[in-house]
């Protein structure tokens, strides 16, 4: 007896020692100017000859999804959305989904990283896959593919970041303004060993209160520093963990944990998976 059930694989990616081109936008409004910065990891056009599905662990990169023809079924956050040909579609980073590709769908898929000023990834903490219907773009984006420049390629994806990240303009604006003390915070928080941080040292090296020294990363940035702190060690793991060979022990004593057991917990508490299983994730086919 035989079952249709789609075969379900997971990404093969290999990150190791890769030079990213990247391409900056700045933008200049009334209440300031800003850069969006964009990091293209991988391009990957599809045609798909039968029904496939893909799992995607809290993925280290966003995702751009140019529906040329058929159809997609994405799973995530407890949500489910149909990718419609002739649509725009961005997957933020750090959101783990399920996708299928239909049987005859035709895709362009554009691994980048998003990112501003000060390096935070872009669009802000988002867990909602946003569309976008723009005859244009999506005509200017295709051709670029058929021609086969890179360069071209890159170019043409600006404009549809900047039309993703539009509603993000304010809090862009903001942290545009943001001072001297501010970006030494910044500069702080990634000198250190990421799971070494405490906010009460920091107050102390900045000479301020815990709670002023939390209230004024707040205001500046639009993030809590408590989650900042966090979400940088997540993504300094995520890059060792993928981009390095150290081993997991050695990739916590990096971190600064003092127990590698603690670096699994924290992993997996925010991942879904272990270290080990994401990095299996992110470099091994499984069919």
């Amino acid at each position: 007896m035989t079952t249709n059930t789609p075969r379900i694989y997971i990404e093969s990616r290999e990150f190791k020692k890769r030079q990213l081109n990247a391409v900056e936008q700045y933008i200049c409004t009334e209440k300031g100017q800003f850069r969006i910065r964009c990091e293209f990891i991988e391009f990957s056009f599809s045609k798909f000859e039968h029904d496939m599905s893909f799992h995607h662990p809290c993925p280290p990169f966003a995702r751009i999804f140019v529906m040329k023809k058929g159809k997609a079924i994405l799973e995530y956050c407890g949500k489910r959305k149909i990718l419609k040909e002739g649509k725009i579609y961005l997957l933020p980073e750090n959101m783990e989904f399920q996708s299928r590709y239909l049987k005859g769908s035709d895709l362009k898929a554009f691994h980048v990283r998003l990112s501003d000023n000060h390096g935070f990834t872009l669009p802000p903490d988002s867990r909602e896959v946003e569309e976008l219907d723009c005859k244009w773009i999506f005509e200017s984006i295709n051709a670029a593919v058929i021609e086969g420049d890179q360069l071209k390629i890159q170019a043409s994806l600006m404009p549809l970041a900047t039309e993703f990240l539009k509603p993000f303009f304010p809090l862009l604006e903001k942290r545009s303004e943001s001072g001297r003390p501010e970006k030494r915070m910044l500069e702080y928080l990634q000198d250190k060993a990421a799971a070494s941080v405490r906010i009460s040292d920091m107050a102390r090296e900045f000479k301020i209160s815990r709670s002023a020294l939390s209230k004024s990363f707040q205001r500046a940035f639009g993030v809590s520093l408590k989650s900042y702190i966090m979400q940088n060690c997540l993504d300094k793991a995520k890059k060792l963990l993928i981009e390095s060979n150290m081993t997991v022990n050695e990739i916590s004593v990096e971190l600064g944990y003092q127990e590698a057991a603690y670096f699994h917990i924290f992993f997996k508490k925010n991942t879904g998976v272990t270290p080990l299983n994401y990095r299996v994730h992110y470099r091994k086919r499984i069919s």
